[in-house]
């Protein structure tokens, strides 16, 4: 589906269309499409946003460029643990793997030049496209989707190999070159192999002559042409582009992609923890879980009853915490849900039948849509600035940045492959962690030399015999006491906000004891989960361009 996301970050005030993932996002959804190769995204750089049913995933031009072309993919959530990360090749070119139960599926989202582009435009885009079919595996089923720009036309007889009985129109020089690449490389045009309505077999108007043509097509391998069930055009998809949806049937079972991520944990509900009742709900919790220990069990059997304590037992009395919607269309979809029904009949009808009468009621939906988003938006923002503005003004910091994060809407993920040190492109995963390893081991194990005139010249002090006694209650709290609020927890999963309850001081002196006389310390509190962060600037390739930041554990960091 080509679709033009337009840039509403500038002026509040003249946003007057739905975040396009969003309205794409719900489209997708009703007509029940699984994956969608998205074109002319005009987003800049390789990222990803994941909204409520799909993830988007765009490939476009550099930052500094001029916002043009760009094709994505748009992913069912559920299908996520299928698939491997969309690559980019170019602003017009993305390639993702999908694993079924018959193998990998190769599935390349391509944005064509149109017809009035110059032939070294032309020929530099399908140079590009035969060098990634080159890379495809042997085994791997190949499709090809997107806005191909190309008339193939219906003559059957002169590419028996490449079109159907079923085509549509005549073909045109854009269809020439096409249909000549598609024979080279044993491909057919699935839009022509099945049998339906003319309104179903074509998926854009010329604005002037107003002529119905077929330039959204579906391409995939002569051998594979047994797997594809339908392929026709939806135009009831309404997503703001003058190209309807062209969807095609393909019989495959996902199949989950295994690798060795561990599961991710449930947020505990912290903000409960200021809850009186849920507190002494857990205290009495705590008491029992506690009453049942030997004291004599080892340092490690302690460490991991305590972890319980702080992870499993809270999130059962605390909960966990809910993911709420930060965005200003999905708070308010009960009341534009109808508007966008009204505009999606309006332009379907308007479709199929261009007159003056369907153009005005277009016209009459589309400003009804644009006056409600307007009075939503500016009442989100209203609400969302006096509230940061409340936040602020009684010194609560934590709400002030909660309220920018949700002012800055859904995350976008920005992406790139990573890169050998000689800037050779890394496509397989474990060696992408390799990579990492080799980064950071290099990073963090440089010897360190030390004159010894400078160990010399240092001043010689008393020896700390307090040191070697053995921690007191009060010197744990006190470190408690210095312990931050919201912080991200280490591998154990451990929060300071729980830490800080008065039930868990004497659980934790105990195990402190016991590590202290033993002389050990288990291995979850001294792991440390590197994370890496962007710089800002630089190849997003290499890395060099990040910094790596540890996540401690909170009771090791206590300790």
């Amino acid at each position: 589906m080509r679709t033009g996301l337009p840039n509403t970050c500038g002026d509040l005030q003249n946003v007057q269309d739905p975040r396009k993932t969003a309205v794409i996002d719900m489209e997708l959804c009703r007509l029940g499409v699984s994956l969608c190769a998205l074109q002319e995204t005009r987003l800049p750089g390789e990222g990803s946003i994941r909204e409520k049913n799909y993830t988007f995933f765009w490939k476009g031009k550099d930052t500094e460029a001029v916002r043009e072309h760009g094709v994505g993919f748009a992913v069912r959530n559920d299908l996520l643990s299928s698939i491997e990360t969309p690559h980019g090749v170019s602003e017009r070119v993305m390639v993702l793997r999908l694993n079924t139960k018959c193998g990998f599926i190769t599935i390349i989202s391509a944005y064509a030049p149109t017809l009035m582009a110059t032939d070294e435009a032309k020929s530099q885009f399908y140079d590009q496209l035969e060098s990634v079919i080159q890379k495809v595996k042997p085994r791997d089923r190949l499709y090809i989707l997107g806005d191909l720009n190309a008339r193939v036309g219906q003559n059957h007889s002169a590419w028996p190999e490449c079109i159907g009985t079923h085509g549509v129109g005549k073909i045109n020089e854009n269809g020439q070159r096409l249909l000549e690449f598609s024979s080279r490389h044993s491909l057919c045009v699935t839009n022509t192999y099945f049998k339906g309505k003319p309104s179903s077999k074509v998926s854009w108007r010329h604005p002037r002559s107003g002529h119905w043509h077929q330039l959204d097509l579906i391409l995939t391998r002569k051998s594979d042409l047994g797997e594809t069930l339908h392929t026709r055009t939806f135009h009831s998809a309404e997503c703001e582009t003058d190209h309807s949806l062209v969807v095609a049937c393909i019989a495959v079972v996902k199949k989950k992609i295994h690798s060795s991520r561990p599961f991710g944990r449930r947020r505990i509900a912290l903000q409960n923890t200021r809850d009186d009742e849920m507190v002494q709900k857990y205290e009495t919790s705590v008491r029992s879980e506690t009453a049942s220990w030997d004291a004599s069990m080892s340092v490690d059997e302690e460490w991991s009853k305590v972890k319980r304590l702080l992870t499993t037992t809270a999130c059962e009395v605390f909960g966990h915490q809910d993911t709420k919607s930060q965005d200003w269309f999905i708070d308010n979809i009960q009341q534009l849900q109808p508007l966008l029904d009204s505009k999606r009949k309006a332009a379907l009808n308007y479709r199929k039948n261009p007159c003056p009468k369907s153009s005005d009621e277009l016209r009459i939906a589309k400003a009804n849509l644009q006056r409600s988003t307007r009075h939503f938006v500016n009442a989100y923002w209203n609400d969302l600035c006096m509230s940061i503005q409340s936040c602020a003004d009684t010194g609560n910091f934590g709400g002030v940045y909660s309220g920018i994060r949700t002012a800055l809407g859904p995350v976008i993920k920005k992406t790139a492959p990573l890169k050998e040190a000689d800037g050779t492109i890394i496509s397989d995963s474990l060696r992408q962690m390799s990579r990492w390893v080799e980064y950071y081991t290099g990073l963090y194990s440089q010897p360190v030399d030390v004159q010894r005139e400078a160990v010399h010249n240092m001043p010689k002090l008393a020896t700390w015999e307090e040191l070697d006694d053995p921690p007191t209650v009060e010197e744990l709290l006190k470190a408690v006491k210095q312990l931050k609020c919201g912080k991200s927890s280490g591998s154990d999963g451990t929060h300071a906000e729980i830490i800080r309850l008065k039930c868990i001081l004497p659980v934790l002196h105990n195990l402190l004891w016991k590590c202290w006389e033993k002389g050990y310390i288990p291995q979850d509190m001294r792991d440390a989960n590197i994370i890496t962060l962007y710089k800002g600037k630089g190849d997003r390739g290499d890395c060099n361009c990040y910094r790596g930041i540890s996540l401690l554990s909170i009771v090791g960091k206590l300790f």
